[in-house]
């Protein structure tokens, strides 16, 4: 909880550098929110978070924590982030970071980790055709898994794969573009990415969406879990998803690798069903995705949740 504390403070000061606000105390509190733990000591940390922000009600922190008397219960007196206290990262640690970084850009890294194989893919072409290698070798197709986050391994814990390809370093499907006639994003792109964008670029239609996907899991899985892999879970796996539900209301379409040379563009509708062509190819790529919006419109989009989040 604390490290996801320094990390909404880190966030809240890219913000205030730029735009020349202020820390806001609620942003800070979402960013503890994926922690389940609500012992004696959550209102504590909670009260820590509210305490850095520029909104904070005084009278909602607890005494015991800051004052021992109330009459000290004042706002200078509370505690002030300052990023120049911050520790420095060993440098050892950044250079070996560089360096695996710049051999995974350059040539791939593969690794095997007991029977389990995982490789990191340069791009949209190398995934593809590791994909379409290893399917061919494999007995069943459970055995290839594509990754980015790896998110959904916490909600399928049971099933065996044997190797692993990683296109979370793939440049051309992290690209977020505001089009006139909408916006097409890349199948790798965070859940939220996808809602700051939506947030700073759509105010009408664009915030309902940005709005229903924060209820979409944590915030941690959120920042980890792409919106590629949330469909495919959906397609494959019959997995209950909220952002397949509102893509296919909005009429989104997808591109999809199908062969070295070829893309196939889908309907949500197709896709789901897993047709439209697909099924004549026995590899494919999910790489893009488009939202039929527009910024200078007035339509409004609004969805409802039928039944709460546990």
């Amino acid at each position: 909880m604390c490290m996801s504390l320094y990390g909404g403070l880190k966030n809240q000061q890219r913000r205030v550098s730029v735009d020349g606000g202020k820390y806001e105390s609620g942003a800070l509190e979402q960013s503890i929110q994926g922690s389940l733990c609500r012992c004696t000591g959550y209102r504590p940390i909670v009260d820590v978070c509210k305490s850095f922000g520029s909104s904070v009600d005084v009278e909602d922190l607890g005494l015991n924590i800051f004052w021992k008397d109330r009459k000290d219960g004042r706002m200078e007196l509370l505690p002030c982030y300052d990023p120049g206290d911050d520790p420095k990262f060993p440098e050892f640690l950044k250079q070996e970071i560089i360096q695996r970084q710049s051999a995974i850009d350059s040539t791939g890294t593969s690794a095997m980790i007991e029977h389990e194989k995982w490789i990191c893919a340069t791009s949209s072409g190398h995934a593809f055709g590791l994909l379409k290698h290893f399917q061919t070798r494999s007995k069943t197709s459970k055995e290839v898994k594509i990754v980015v986050g790896n998110t959904s391994a916490g909600v399928y814990r049971d099933w065996d794969h044997s190797v692993f390809i990683d296109i979370s370093r793939i440049p051309e499907l992290h690209v977020v573009e505001a089009r006139s006639d909408g916006i097409e994003f890349g199948a790798a792109v965070s859940i939220a990415k996808l809602i700051d964008f939506l947030d700073e670029n759509f105010k009408k239609a664009g915030s309902g969406i940005a709005k229903h996907l924060r209820k979409v899991a944590s915030p941690h899985v959120r920042n980890a879990g792409s919106v590629g892999g949330n469909l495919i879970m959906a397609q494959k796996f019959g997995f209950d998803s909220d952002i397949a539900t509102v893509f296919l209301g909005f009429g989104a379409t997808l591109k999809l690798l199908v062969s070295p040379d070829k893309q196939v563009i889908q309907s949500m509708e197709e896709f789901l069903e897993g047709g439209g062509g697909v099924d004549d190819y026995p590899s494919s790529l999910l790489t893009m995705i488009f939202l039929p919006l527009r910024s200078h419109e007035a339509a409004e989009f609004k969805t409802y949740r039928a039944s709460p989040r546990l």
